[in-house]
């Protein structure tokens, strides 16, 4: 007669794998929450701020001036604070937004925030460059 030996996991081994899962877990989900809110300020709030710039940049291109001018983009639709699908979108220019003579802006900063996310924000700066943008 033979005895057959029955294979399975010891509840220590258990235990170990299911600690070392949760600590792989608490290493991640943070970090996939930041990536989250990052791709939400992308996708919602960057838009709006690229699209404020623009119409920045268009109205100093309508606009027939010999001079430096300071432009007012209060009447400007896409510079308004509005809801968005992240949430609540706040604008904020900064900055004298100026116009050259060559029909150029520049000297200025548009950024936006989701209300409902502290740690990023979208923001268009307005250079002699050009405008560049990004989410920080």
């Amino acid at each position: 007669m033979s005895i057959s030996t029955i294979k399975a996991f010891t509840i220590v081994e258990l235990i170990v794998v299911i600690a070392i899962i949760s600590l792989l877990a608490s290493i991640s989900i943070p970090i996939y929450m930041k990536y989250q809110n990052k791709a939400k300020v992308a996708s919602y709030a960057l838009p709006m701020v690229k699209a404020c710039a623009y119409d920045a940049a268009g109205l100093c291109q309508e606009i027939n001036i010999s001079s430096s001018t300071t432009l007012s983009l209060n009447g400007l639709k896409n510079c308004e604070s509005t809801i968005v699908f992240g949430g609540s979108l706040t604008i904020n220019i900064s900055g004298s937004v100026t116009c050259d003579s060559s029909g150029y802006v520049s000297d200025g900063t548009i950024s936006g925030k989701l209300d409902s996310i502290e740690e990023y924000k979208a923001s268009c700066y307005l250079n002699a460059k050009g405008i560049e943008c990004s989410v920080k």
